[in-house]
């Protein structure tokens, strides 16, 4: 039998639970309670539905989408099998649940279902939106966003202005859950359209820029505590022009992410296979390597080669998931929280300028960048959360 348990809730969670409209979204700031309203939303659905939950990524939806299902289900009691293979759940009432990752869209062209869930809507594409609705072949045929906005060029943006959807808009000043002073904390370190769309949970004009130089603060040395340390490498193998190779060390220590190494430059394969040996071998073995996959079989056979040449030491490899702007989302709303760290050295400068006008557009300088994104969607989806 599944236990009573008393929900808190706001009142914009309040209204969007009480909006029955077939599509509907949970716009809000961080903070806001978005993701617990969409996980709650969930239970609502009726007995023997089907139904799939969808985030960015895999990392996000398991730290995230899902850890905040479990907070509300397990202890009610409501879970009668979870398949942690296939990322399936059943709950009571014979409901279905499959959660999965939105980094290809094409794989969710399976199912049919009764509704869908899209956390963090704004940080996938529009086909992914519009391959999940045609997915509604099942009642109740409900499907619901929760997101923080991203600008109004966006397609989330459109579908609310055009009113294809039924929105609920928070402030992540409306939960009064959150600690006492956590809006003043975050707005301390954000612009003022910054403010607007990440604690105000408006749809704001884009700036041109993901990061912003004043989000990365910087220490003398890295602290002490047991850490989880990986040099990523962007590599262009061109020696004396065009795109950098970059290789670039990141440390998680006490929940924090660390970059206390950046090492750059236009090399050719000789050279670039030489600085790599000798990188990981003043690195150490405590210090995962971690390879972007190129598309294609002559990336394919390139990192084959550098993980000869490294057969010492922990590597790994990362295939491409989205675009350059999809995948330096993570790091740059770790960075907005504060959460990245640098460690003072000559590599700096150069660094925040990069990053500073990285807009994702094409030609744009951006090496360090794809390091950047590389080595912290590594660590992040290391962490993890235990099931």
């Amino acid at each position: 039998m599944a236990k009573k348990t008393l929900i808190q809730a706001t009142d914009p969670q309040k209204q969007f639970w009480a909006d029955e409209s077939k599509f509907t979204a949970f716009i809000g700031g961080i903070g806001s309670g978005k993701t617990f309203a969409g996980a709650l939303k969930v239970l609502t659905m009726p007995s023997n539905s089907t139904g799939m939950v969808l985030a960015p990524t895999f990392p996000m939806l398991r730290t995230a989408s899902l850890r905040a299902f479990l907070e509300i289900a397990r202890p009610a009691g409501l879970i009668e099998s979870f398949n942690k293979s296939d990322y399936e759940m059943v709950l009571k009432g014979n409901r279905t649940i499959y959660w999965r990752s939105a980094d290809n869209p094409d794989r969710l062209r399976g199912p049919n279902l009764g509704w869908v869930w899209m956390d963090e809507s704004a940080m996938m594409s529009k086909e992914t939106w519009l391959i999940a609705i045609g997915r509604l072949r099942q009642s109740p045929g409900q499907a619901w966003m929760t997101s923080t906005p991203r600008g109004t060029r966006h397609w989330l943006y459109d579908l609310v202005k055009k009113a294809h959807v039924s929105v609920t808009t928070a402030t992540s000043a409306s939960n009064l859950f959150n600690p006492d002073d956590f809006v003043s904390s975050v707005s301390s370190i954000g612009s003022a359209d910054w403010q607007r769309q990440e604690l105000g949970g408006e749809f704001v004009e884009p700036g041109g820029t993901l990061y912003k130089r004043h989000w990365f603060q910087s220490v003398e040395q890295l602290p002490d505590g047991e850490r989880l340390s990986v040099r990523s490498w962007d590599t262009a193998a061109t020696s004396g022009g065009g795109d950098h190779s970059v290789g670039l060390r990141m440390h998680r220590i006490d929940g924090k992410y660390y970059v206390d190494s950046v090492i750059r430059g236009q090399w050719g394969p000789d050279e670039l296979d030489t600085i790599q040996q000798q990188t990981a071998e003043t690195d150490g073995q405590a210090v995962s390597i971690i390879l972007e996959r190129e598309p294609g079989s002559a990336g394919k056979r390139i990192n084959q080669y550098t993980r000869l040449a490294l057969t010492d030491f922990y590597v790994f490899e990362e295939s491409h998931t989205g675009g350059k702007y999809q995948r330096a989302l993570p790091s740059a709303k770790e960075a907005a929280r504060g959460g990245i760290v640098l460690v003072k050295g000559n590599w700096i400068t150069a660094f925040l300028d990069e990053i500073a006008d990285f807009n994702g557009e094409k030609d744009q300088v951006d090496d360090q960048v794809d390091g950047l994104s590389l080595a912290f969607n590594y660590l992040f989806r290391k962490v993890g959360v235990s099931l």
